[in-house]
């Protein structure tokens, strides 16, 4: 208590001084800058200066609170890097950041930053195919950090998917509840294409359906999303508008399908 009374004491003469008590905030700031140019690697060195901690006046060794964050981020952009260059060495950079970041964050008790890391290494082991050690990692994200939570959902969708595991799909996407989030949109659109499939090849009438009628529900929750939250309305093109319109109306849907079609006047 009295280590966490003197950091915040610290912050706020800092703060007082129009400093920052992160001397490596600009580090951090310029990364999230690169990672925006889509410069990974050069993102991914940026937020390796940042060291676990620094020493104030006086001698006292204090924890940089954004080290293991800035490790996670930087597995992260080596990843993306791998995935333009196919560089199997930048795969083993993202392994060790990742592995730092686990360790940092278990020690300081970061359970934000566990979860980053659990995300970021699923996404990992998706990107080479191993699609059990990626459901794995994925399940250690907590429902308690809600965008990380569906960011993670979607990732399950989408490998569950693969694997034709409808069931299983539909569990992960139940947890979503927040409409606002963009990869909740993400999910629901996913499931209205995969229930429209699965009405379009059912042989029975009864049964084509049930099943346009499930695909036609998340459509409709997909434009929940759109209409409530942080969805880029710029990213959906005439075809998707005429695909999620189409849904709607193969079950009477009239009034969601108009709603569809106005997204994009």
């Amino acid at each position: 208590m009295r280590r966490l009374a003197r950091l915040l004491l610290l912050c706020l003469v800092f703060a007082r001084a129009g400093l920052t008590c992160d001397p490596y905030a600009e580090h951090v700031a310029r990364g999230q800058a690169l990672q925006r140019e889509a410069r990974w690697i050069e993102a991914a060195e940026t937020f390796l200066q940042v060291d676990p901690s620094w020493t104030v006046e006086g001698g006292e060794v204090i924890p940089v609170g954004t080290y293991a964050w800035s490790r996670a981020t930087a597995g992260f952009c080596f990843l993306r890097a791998y995935q333009a260059q196919q560089d199997p060495d930048l795969v083993s950079a993202a392994r060790a950041c990742l592995r730092e970041a686990t360790r940092v964050a278990r020690e300081r008790e970061e359970a934000t930053t566990l979860s980053l890391v659990a995300l970021y290494t699923g996404q990992l082991e998706e990107a080479l195919g191993h699609e059990d050690l990626a459901l794995v990692a994925f399940e250690g994200v907590t429902p308690a950090h809600q965008e990380l939570w569906s960011r993670a959902c979607y990732h399950r969708v989408r490998l569950h998917q693969r694997r034709g595991d409808l069931a299983a799909a539909e569990a992960c996407a139940s947890t979503l509840g927040d409409v606002r989030d963009r990869f909740t949109a993400y999910t629901a659109y996913t499931l209205a294409g995969w229930w429209d499939d699965l009405a379009r090849r059912a042989p029975e009438r009864v049964q084509r359906g049930l099943f346009a009628g499930r695909a036609a529900a998340y459509a409709r929750r997909f434009l929940d999303c759109v209409q409530q939250g942080d969805y880029a309305r710029s990213t959906l093109t005439p075809a998707h508008l005429r695909f999620l319109a189409r849904l709607c109306r193969a079950v009477g849907r009239e009034a969601d399908a108009r709603e569809v079609e106005a997204l994009g006047s």
